[in-house]
Parts: C-alpha cells; structure tokens; sequence
C-alpha cells in the first residue's frame, strides 16, 4: 500500500512539474511576443519612413533612367525634424551643384518671414526644441513643382489653428501664456506622437479605409504626385534633378518614375527626428 501510495504521490508530482513547464514555457512565449511586437513599433520601417529606437529616419533615393542616363535624386523630408537634418539635406544638395531642384510648397511659403513665425509648424517645433524645413536656405535657382490648387486647400487646415477661440486668442498667443514646465510637458506629447506615426501606420493599415481617407490621400498624395513628376517630364534637358519633398510621397513618385524608366540605383537612411531626453 505504501508503495502505491509513494506511485501515486510521484505521478501527481510529475503532472504538477509537467504543468509548471508548460506554464513556463508558455509565460516565455508570451513574453517573446510582446517582445517582437515591441521591436516591431520601435523599429517599424516602411518605403518612406524607419523609425529605429527614438529616431525617425527618412530616404535619400537615386533613380536614373536607362534610356537617357537622366538622373533624379529624391530627398525625403519632414516638415518638423532636428536643426542637423537639415544641414545634412543642405549638403546633399551643395554636392551636385548643377542640379536643378525641384521643391514641395510654394516659393511664398519658405520665403515670407512673417507667414513662417506664425505657421503652425513653427509653433510646435519650438514646443519641441527641434526646428522646421522653413529654416533650410531655399536657393532663388530651385523651382517648386507642387499643385498650388491642392495646397490652397491643404492651407485651410492651418488657418483652422490660426482662428481665435472663444476667449479671442489664437493658438500663438495661447501658446506663450503656457508656463514653461507645461511647454515642456506639451513639446514631449508632441514629440511621442511623431515618434509614434509609425505606429498608428501599423494600426490602421489592418482596418478598412474609409472612402474619406482615399479621398484624402487622393488630393495630399497622388495628385500632387502625379503633378509633380509631369513637371518633371518637362525637364529632360537637365541630366540631374533633386526632389525635395515629404518622404510620404516617396512609394508614388517611385511608382510614377519607373513607369518613364527610372531605376533606383542608390538609396540611404538618414536620421531626421529624435526623441529629446527628458
């Protein structure tokens, strides 16, 4: 009877020990989930943008088309970054000194000092402690290739944010009666949420768009796109031209250019965005 007993004892013992592996094993494979799931946000690349730890990084791409040898440099930009990104961006250009640029906005936009002080960008990279592609010296030989009807309706969203509220304040002027450790506060919100559009990439490229989001994207992205790389066709005599424009455009006008016979034949990352440490 001992004997059965001291049997019985070893085989409930094992099923326990058994179990507690399994349990292990499967806390272990959770834990290597959400770990890859992690890495995944904070290393998140797609064609136009790789967020790597807390740096976003944008593209520099070359295309040369194999019937003309024409060579088109694309230089992705953000609207808001670090002062050194766009030095570097500066650099990239002063290499190829006999490239035409062709430029995203309208001349009116980087050039008019008192739009810029007041423009939305502005008043958030301060918020930040970062700068705008405002502060980039835009050359009186670069051309900018943009669909101004489209951006006309794209400026109605800033004028939003330049409007009054209720207590006949403008989002400046709100802005500058904010005590400076709520600066703070708001500039690292913002900073996590640009940081974090990869993210929200992610998330929503698993739902369904809504027809108002194609709509969307119809006017800020392929439009623009399609007219700029028409601008572009009229520009054959040039053997060098540099596109400066927001890296989101980058998947369509690479679209656009291989179906005129570009290749892409060189491409980098460069860091544009940091995280500040608190």
């Amino acid at each position: 009877m001992e004997k059965f007993f001291k049997i019985v004892v070893g085989i409930i013992i094992a099923i326990i020990a058994i179990g507690l592996c399994i349990v292990v094993l499967g806390l272990l494979l959770i834990a290597l989930i959400v770990i890859k799931i992690v890495a995944l946000i904070a290393n998140h690349r797609s064609k136009s943008i790789w967020r790597k730890g807390d740096t976003l990084h944008v593209p520099v791409v070359d295309f040369v088309n194999t019937d003309t040898n024409q060579k088109v440099s694309f230089l992705g930009c953000i609207h808001i970054g670090d002062n050194g990104f766009y030095r570097t961006l500066e650099h990239i250009i002063a290499q190829s000194p006999n490239a035409l640029v062709l430029c995203e906005g309208t001349r009116e936009t980087f050039t008019d000092q008192e739009k810029i002080d007041k423009h939305p960008y502005t008043l958030i990279a301060k918020l930040i402690g970062v700068v705008t592609q405002f502060t980039m010296h835009y050359q009186p030989t670069w051309e900018f290739n943009d669909h101004e009807e489209k951006l006309s309706q794209l400026s109605r969203i800033f004028k939003i944010l330049q409007k009054k509220n209720k207590d006949g304040k403008t989002f400046e002027e709100v802005i500058k009666e904010l005590k400076p450790e709520s600066k703070k506060k708001i500039g690292r919100l913002l900073a996590t949420l640009i940081l974090n559009m990869t993210f929200l990439k992610i998330i929503t490229s698993f739902k369904k768009k809504k027809w108002r989001d194609k709509v969307i994207e119809h006017v800020i992205i392929n439009m623009r796109n399609e007219y700029a790389i028409k601008h572009v066709d009229t520009k054959k005599d040039h053997p060098h031209l540099i596109l400066l424009w927001g890296a989101g455009h980058l998947p369509g006008m690479e679209k656009l250019l291989r179906e005129r016979g570009f290749k892409r034949t060189y491409s980098k990352w460069i860091p544009a965005f940091t995280r500040l440490k608190k």
